[in-house]
């Protein structure tokens, strides 16, 4: 079997477009999106992913009836992402269906890398093996 390719882990912050149709647009493409990271998931391209909640106050949260009953409101999505490079972390973020149908706000996304934990014994006092989410699939 040939060595797995070397993968950085990014963090995406995708804030959702602030406009009258992204929630309905969200719903819409929602199982598409589901379906898309699963795949990515399965390959070891994504870690985890979830959609954020909007700070309290906007109308997203305050609006009687904006999300169908059961459904949280959502403001935007968080991914953990292994790719080989920054630009594959973005192609992938604009990749998405959330991106490509306009819910996520292009000039507020953020991609960005995390560093690496230290090497064991490097931090004095500290077990950096199990630094960053031992258990959560995050090294």
């Amino acid at each position: 079997m040939p060595p797995k390719p070397r993968t950085s882990l990014f963090l995406a912050y995708c804030p959702d477009r602030i406009g009258p149709t992204v929630v309905e647009t969200r719903l819409k493409v929602r199982a598409q999106h589901f379906a898309e990271f699963k795949v990515d998931q399965q390959a070891g391209r994504a870690e985890f992913g979830r959609a954020i909640l909007p700070p309290p106050t906007s109308a997203l949260r305050t609006t009687p009836n904006l999300f169908p009953e059961g459904v949280q409101p959502m403001g935007g999505s968080v991914m953990l992402l292994r790719y080989p490079s920054l630009e594959a972390a973005w192609a992938r973020v604009r990749d998405d269906v959330y991106w490509t149908a306009g819910v996520w706000d292009p000039e507020r996304t953020v991609v960005e890398e995390f560093c690496e934990p230290p090497p064991t014994g490097s931090v004095k006092g500290v077990d950096a093996e199990n630094v960053g989410g031992s258990g959560v699939g995050i090294e």
